[in-house]
This record gives C-alpha cells, sequence and structure tokens, in this order.
C-alpha cells in the first residue's frame, strides 16, 4: 500500500529545472513572520485555493486504482474472495478515489503550516506573493491542473490526458516562469521541497487507513490480517 501511494507524488508538478551549480549552503536567520506568512499563503494558493491538490490526489488516486484492481485480479487473494466479495470489491475504487481526494484535503493544512518555514528559506518574500497571486489567477489555476494532469499520467500511464492549454493560458505561464518569481518558484530546491510535501499529503497515515478500511469493508470476513486497524 505504502508503494502505491508513493507513485502519486502530486506535487511533482511543481519540480523545477535541470539542476544548477548552488553556492555553499550558510546558516542564514530565521525568516521574519511576515515572510513565513507570505510562504503559507503561497501553499495555500498552490494545493488548496485553486482545487489542485483535491484534483489532482482524486485523479491520481482513480489512476492508479485501474493498475491496483488489475494487478488485485491476479492475486491468489483476489482468486479466493467470494463472488459477492469480488463484486463488492471491484465496485469500491471510484468511490473512494473522490474519498481519498477529500481527506488528502483535510490533512493538508497543517502541513502547509509545517511546511511554510521552509519554503520561507528558498523563496523571497516578494516571489512567494507573486507565485500565490499567478497561482490564484484563472491562468494560474488552469495551469496548476494542466500540469497536475501531465504528473498523473507519467506516474500513472493510461490515465486520460489533458486538454492543451489556450493560448493565453500559456502565455500567462511563461511570462510567469520567466519572471523572478516564477524563477524562484521553478527552482530545482523548491521543487523538491514541494514534491515532500505532495508525498506526505497523500500518504498520510488517515489516507492509507481509509483506503484499507474501504478494502476490509468490501470483503468483510475475508480481509486480511494486515488490512485491519
Amino acid at each position: 500500500m505504502r508503494a502505491i501511494l508513493s507513485l502519486l507524488l502530486f506535487s511533482f508538478v511543481f519540480a523545477g529545472m535541470p539542476a544548477q551549480a548552488q553556492p555553499a549552503s550558510i546558516t542564514a536567520p530565521a525568516p521574519a513572520s511576515s515572510h513565513v506568512a507570505a510562504a503559507r499563503d503561497m501553499l495555500q494558493a498552490m494545493t488548496l485555493d485553486n482545487g489542485t491538490l483535491e484534483i489532482g490526489a482524486r485523479e491520481a488516486f482513480r489512476a492508479i486504482a485501474r493498475h491496483m484492481r488489475s494487478e488485485m485480479m491476479d492475486t491468489p487473494f483476489y482468486a479466493g474472495l467470494s463472488p459477492a466479495h469480488k463484486q463488492a470489491l471491484d465496485a469500491v475504487y471510484e468511490p473512494l478515489a473522490l474519498q481519498l481526494g477529500a481527506e488528502t484535503v483535510r490533512v493538508a493544512p497543517p502541513l502547509l503550516d509545517e511546511y511554510a518555514p521552509r519554503f520561507a528559506a528558498l523563496m523571497s518574500e516578494q516571489a512567494l506573493i507573486a507565485s500565490a497571486a499567478f497561482l490564484r489567477s484563472a491562468e494560474g489555476r488552469a495551469w496548476a491542473l494542466y500540469q497536475g494532469s501531465l504528473a498523473v499520467n507519467a506516474a500513472a500511464p493510461g490515465a486520460p490526458m489533458p486538454p492543451p492549454l489556450s493560448d493565453a493560458e500559456a502565455q500567462a505561464a511563461e511570462m510567469f516562469l520567466r519572471s523572478p518569481a516564477g524563477l524562484e518558484f521553478n527552482a530545482q530546491p523548491v521543487g523538491r521541497l514541494s514534491n515532500e510535501l505532495g508525498r506526505r499529503a497523500t500518504s498520510a497515515p488517515s489516507v492509507a487507513a481509509m483506503m484499507r478500511a474501504a478494502f476490509c469493508r468490501a470483503v468483510e470476513d475475508q480481509c486480511p490480517q494486515g488490512w485491519r486497524p
């Protein structure tokens, strides 16, 4: 289960450009409270306000569920299920994707609080404010959802490909990514930290527990011991 969840990598959408030489690290003073607040606001815009986290997580779970169902059907466990339990298990995946997407959003706010100082250490306050503004714009939301769909398809081949961005959306994204704020946002250290945040959100204990519980409800007394609470 943990291996499946780790495939989601929703925040891969925000991974940066190819690595560039980095200056030697030095200990920096703690960022000001306004700087951390700007980072927290940018994370809010990046994940929750524009719906990217819920939609991306839901579609990632949905895509991976298709592969998971196919693989499970070839296991001795599935072969040993009663016909009724097979039917119940087959019906779990679609509603479960919706529930897991919502649960990922529910557990996100404390993680955003936790990660805000780390993002503040990587981006200037001005860049964080500008990035949040872009991500809340119609063009920024479309770009983020588009990139998220591409990431889901890369993690789970066979997922539906998103429609291309409009010319206006693509131009707005290009202008942002070429701006000083966009260059900071798209830097590789920020991408790595975004990946880490995404993995934490999509593999939260409550998310994994919800998945196991849904499977156990479907197969009832045939639930494996490892799936039980």
